[in-house]
């Protein structure tokens, strides 16, 4: 099993604008399969395919370019990903998961 904790370390990508994980979640992440969790007690929210697409694209890169970036990974027009990465972000946002920066 090829097991490796994301994201970088504290302080390396809070300088940058866009998004980041909240102090007090967990994220693993496990032959590209990641599991997100407030700590200590859950529970443990599971991206595969196209979601931890999004949620890595949403951590590397500009935040305007979210939905451009996973529809080129995907092969697809930029207009069939739109709402649905915009919904999913804004899922993640409420549910307390992922916070802008």
């Amino acid at each position: 099993m090829n097991a490796k904790r994301t994201p970088p370390a504290a302080g390396t990508q809070r300088d940058r604008p866009g998004y980041a994980v909240p102090d007090g979640v967990g994220v693993v992440e496990v032959d590209g399969v990641i599991y997100l969790a407030p700590l200590p007690r859950g529970p443990i929210r599971v991206l595969a395919g196209s979601a931890a697409v999004i949620w890595q694209e949403l951590l590397d890169g500009a935040p305007d370019t979210v939905d451009e970036r996973v529809a080129a990974i995907c092969g697809v027009e930029r207009s069939a990903v739109t709402d649905g990465v915009a919904g999913f972000v804004g899922e993640l946002l409420r549910s307390g998961l992922l916070e802008r920066r």
